[in-house]
This record gives structure tokens, sequence and C-alpha cells, in this order.
């Protein structure tokens, strides 16, 4: 099924077809077993193709769920503003799922009380997967769109950080802003090729020289936040659990940062499933690719964590 475009950078694969989803047996109504919707926050150029892996493994395994997709894109790092305009149809298209789900079945719990820590906990009905620091860029933007207004929370959900997060390195951070980029494309990576030192360049003056804020740090500390009404990825109680996929030999992103930011969030009272390191065999964001069956099997296996923890 081809996606619904949203804008020029986030689109929405509705959930399969009533017959597909329930046999043909005419129950309008998703299993709520299963999340309601699956976000994918992508790595910097990532082609379609590749993109249609996870958004197939995920129909697979629940055609009840709208995946929508945010790709990212050198530009958003340059303009802010631009990446905002985009993300904000994505927030509204997640907005509009989680209603059908309150219309369709359990009624969400009272938000304020759950972020005081009070009340019963919400159950989660989504599934962030966030590929790369680029994704991990991408999912902090989508948060503070989504939480603009002040009133509404992002959504009770399982976080899956794949190849993420890091740290900056020169080197590294110039090297996944051209990840994606096929082969083949010459011109693009000519003119992706400058853009990407000029901004991790911008990076080292300002981190190193000016001594100013770390943008991946920011992004990582946020992704591990005490504070359930604080800006960032994770949120406190809003998120339900988490897993890790890493490889010590990615070369964009070092493995024991990856496993620092995992023994920080558990310190914290965050609940990750798995910190799983897929071997000298795995490299950057192929941790699928490498392992499929174990890949998949810690993405079901941390869902099923959430879903149980609401039992």
């Amino acid at each position: 099924m081809a996606p619904i475009r949203l804008s020029p950078s986030t689109f929405l694969y509705p959930p399969s077809s009533e017959e597909e989803t329930n046999g043909g047996a005419g129950n309008k109504k998703s299993d709520p077993s299963h999340p309601r919707a699956v976000v994918l926050a992508t790595w910097a150029f990532a082609q379609d193709a590749h993109i249609a892996k996870y958004v197939g493994q995920y129909r697979q395994r629940y055609p009840g769920a709208s995946v929508l997709v945010a790709k990212c894109f050198l530009r958003h790092f340059f303009w802010l503003p631009a990446a905002r305009e985009d993300l904000a149809a994505l927030a509204v298209a997640i907005r509009s799922v989680m209603a059908d789900d309150d219309q369709d079945g359990e009624p969400a719990a009272n938000n304020d009380a759950n972020a005081d820590g009070g009340g019963k906990a919400e159950r989660a009905k989504m599934i962030l997967h966030i590929f790369s620091n680029s994704g991990l860029s991408t999912a902090y933007q989508l948060r503070n769109v989504y939480e603009a207004d002040g009133r509404t929370p992002f959504p009770q959900r399982v976080t899956i950080y794949d190849s993420t997060p890091g740290r900056y390195e020169y080197w590294s951070i110039t090297s996944s802003l051209q990840f994606g980029i096929p082969p083949g494309r010459w011109l693009q990576k000519l003119v992706s090729f400058p853009l990407a030192h000029l901004l991790s360049s911008s990076l080292w003056v300002w981190c190193r020289v000016l001594r100013g804020e770390d943008w991946v740090a920011k992004w990582a500390a946020a992704a591990n936040s005490d504070d359930p009404r604080g800006k960032g990825v994770a949120g406190g109680q809003r998120e339900t659990c988490r897993s890790y996929a890493y490889s010590r030999a990615d070369p964009l992103v070092e493995s024991w940062v990856v496993e620092a930011h995992a023994a920080d969030a558990r310190a914290r009272g965050f609940t990750v499933v798995h910190a799983a390191d897929f071997g000298e065999g795995s490299a950057h964001v192929a941790h699928s690719r490498a392992d499929p069956e174990r890949y998949w099997g810690l993405v079901t296996d941390t869902w099923e964590t959430a879903r149980l923890a609401r039992l």
C-alpha cells in the first residue's frame, strides 16, 4: 500500500484493510494487545526501499497499527523551522490516531494525574522506533512540536533505540549525515559533502571552542529526562519501557556510549528491557539485516513487556 504524504518528509501507512486485520471477520476494532501507532524516526537520507522493510515487518506483526514515518534530511539541521513545520503534520496525524483509539477502545487515563505520578498508569499505545542520532534529533523535535500547546502530552509509548544515542565527534557526524545516500547518487553526495562538513565544523567550534551545548548530548540527555513534564524524547512516566540495539562494529556510534546511556536510564528509573550488542558482523542501522530473528524478537519482547505491565 502506498503511503499518505503528510508533509515533504513525513508519511502515514494506514492500518491494513479490515479483511487483512481481522481475517475477514468484519470486526472494525484493532487488537487491543497491539500498538495503535508505530512511529519510525529514520536515519539521515534513509531510502524508501530500506524504510519499507521496517514498515512491512511492523504491518505483519501489528496489522491494525498505523505506521508513521519521519524522514531526516540535512536541511532539517540547517533550518529548524522547516523541520518543525514538517513534523507538525505528523503530530496532527498521531493525535488523530490516538483519538480514534480512545473512541474505539479504552478511554485515555487522566494525563495530569499520570504526569504527577498519581492515578492508574495509562497503557502504552505507541512504539517510537529511533534510528541513529539523526532519528534521535527528529524524535526530540517531534515531541516538542506535539507538546507545544502545553496541554497534550506525547503518547504513552515503548521506545526502540537503534544505533543511538552517540556523542559529537567530527567525523562520525559528517559520516552519519551522508550515511543513507546511495553510492550511485554522486550529485547528491557532492552537494551534501560540504554541507555536512559545514554543520560538523560549526558544531566543533560551538562545542570545543565556545564551550556551547552539544546538540547530540542534549538529545541523549532528554531521552533520560527525570521530569515527566520536561521536553525531550522520553519524558519520564510517558515511556513504559525501552530497548537498545547497537554494535561494537558500528563506526559511527560507539558501543560504550550506548551502554552508558542505558545504564543511566536504569539508574533514573526507566525500564530497559534489552541492551543488545549485535556483534562484529553488524554495522550502523543494519542490525535487523545482520540478525533479523534476534532484532524483531527484541522489538516484540519490548512491546510485550509494556503490555503485560498494564495487566
